[in-house]
């Protein structure tokens, strides 16, 4: 059975939710200023909405239409989520994130949105990654600009804006830059969202990714493998 990859950075440690995290995602998505800055949150958060969501995840990721992690401090406490939804259609995703009241203005979202934009393009090797946020929503803007991604044209009183970013032909999935994503040998790169048979691997294997432009050693101009669907 594929399993899906934990990915870690600096700080945080990205993970499959599970059940025992219900609790804690109730107490940070019910605070209302969380439910203000989301695009899609409910609110109030009632009893069993967050067992709810956490039992979808599993399917979501078997049915290749995206992938959710939690954010946690490493060694620590759940501090949020983010997530890719895939689109196969047109080998694209939509990024998607929140982060309770008190870890605001830390960092952590710019850190675990890297991570995700890495495992988009590097592993999952989509062309587009998009995101929205509420009109007025400052600090996700600035923390998709500074993940690379601008700001699409919208008429003015648009409630969301749209921002996006494509992949870059020399994405190097061999030279990480503070992205480190583990697997298991029954889950190397690419397998993640595709049934596709992949070369055998052995493991448990650890790869790093980055998102900059530079090709790493010994890189191919053209990707080996693209994520595609018929």
């Amino acid at each position: 059975m594929r399993q899906q990859q934990c990915l870690t950075t600096d700080r945080l440690e990205l993970r499959p939710f599970t059940l025992r995290d219900a609790a804690r995602v109730r107490a940070l998505a019910g605070d209302e200023k969380v439910y203000g800055t989301a695009t899609a949150a409910p609110h109030p958060y009632g009893p069993g909405m967050a067992e709810r969501w956490i039992a979808s995840h599993q399917t979501i990721f078997y049915e290749e239409r995206g992938v959710v992690y939690a954010i946690c401090l490493k060694q620590a406490e759940l501090i949020g989520a983010i997530e890719l939804r895939l689109n196969p259609e047109r080998n694209c995703a939509q990024l998607g994130f929140w982060i309770g009241k008190v870890y605001w203005n830390r960092g952590y979202c710019t850190e675990a949105a890297r991570a995700m934009i890495a495992y988009g393009f590097g592993v999952l090797e989509c062309d587009r990654i998009s995101a929205c946020h509420v009109a007025g929503n400052f600090a996700s803007g600035r923390v998709l600009e500074k993940i690379g991604m601008k700001r699409e044209p919208s008429p003015p009183g648009e409630a969301l804006l749209a921002y996006s970013l494509n992949a870059n032909p020399h994405f190097s999935v061999r030279h990480a830059k503070g992205v480190s994503l583990q697997w298991e040998e029954d889950n190397p790169p690419g397998s993640c969202c595709s049934s596709r048979k992949q070369p055998e691997q052995r493991g448990p294997v650890t790869a790093r990714v980055e998102a900059s432009g530079e090709k790493g050693p010994g890189e191919r101009d053209q990707r080996a493998r693209r994520l595609k669907h018929e």
